[in-house]
């Protein structure tokens, strides 16, 4: 999934993928085999700050790409950001 947040700075849209991150967490997924799981995300997010980066859309999916990678390296079910 993408999101593009234009109002939204770099620590914002971290604290909004946390809040995802927490929430799907909190909810037991229950199998269509009868097992109960738990389902977690991990995401990647990026910025840029208008006046200071270029704004190309294509740098700014590959950096959170690049991001969400990091935090499935990490042991995933987190939020990694790159600037």
């Amino acid at each position: 999934m993408t999101a593009v947040l234009p109002a939204t700075d770099g620590r914002g849209a971290f604290a909004l993928a946390d809040v995802m991150r927490c929430a799907v967490a909190r909810e037991a997924i229950v199998h269509r085999l009868g097992e109960d799981g738990i389902v977690t995300v991990s995401a990647g997010v990026s910025a840029c700050v208008p006046g200071e980066d270029e704004l190309d859309p294509a740098v700014l999916v590959s950096v959170a790409d690049s991001a969400l990678y990091q935090a499935k390296a990490d042991g995933r079910n987190c939020v990694r950001r790159i600037r």
